[in-house]
């Protein structure tokens, strides 16, 4: 069996999982928890474009994933001095909450079993290039996905 490879582009302004929070109302004595639904747009961008590269089963073995964000570039970044291209991107949001997103979307669409399957992520973040390049590649916000299939071995030797 030859492993298999999904790539695609989810275009939007990424969001990061948010975490729970707890909140306790004093008044009625009750505590709980909740999850802010502000990513639930962004996930639904990301679960319309995967819909057509989700594989007839569920991706068996262990998987690599690289995600690469694209978020859009504040204008405090579009100055003439400033690069042209895509440039790292070092404030928020956190890139393990914006890979949390992606890849829970994924595994609720089966794209695997399970996420623990993910057994290699690569993560990137990025400001979109100036909008004077014209290269829709590079200069509109989203995610590039990359999934495949990785061997049950690895060539890489582990750290000591």
């Amino acid at each position: 069996m030859t492993p298999q490879r999904i790539a695609f582009f989810a275009e939007g302004i990424p969001k990061g999982q948010p975490r729970p929070r707890a909140y306790f109302n004093p008044r009625t004595h009750r505590a709980g928890v909740y999850t802010d639904r502000s990513a639930e747009v962004w996930k639904g961008v990301v679960a319309a474009s995967s819909l057509l590269h989700r594989p007839l089963s569920p991706l068996e073995g262990p998987i690599g994933v690289m995600l690469t964000f694209r978020l859009p570039r504040p204008k405090s970044l579009c100055r003439k001095k400033d690069p042209v291209g895509p440039i790292y991107c070092g404030s928020k949001p956190d890139v393990d909450n914006l890979a949390k997103a992606v890849l829970d979307v994924l595994t609720q669409l089966g794209f695997w079993r399970d996420d623990s399957q993910v057994a290699s992520c690569a993560i990137y973040k990025f400001y979109v290039a100036k909008p004077e390049l014209k290269n829709p590649k590079i200069t509109l916000p989203g995610v590039s996905v990359s999934i495949r299939q990785l061997g049950e071995t690895t060539e890489a030797t582990p750290c000591p």
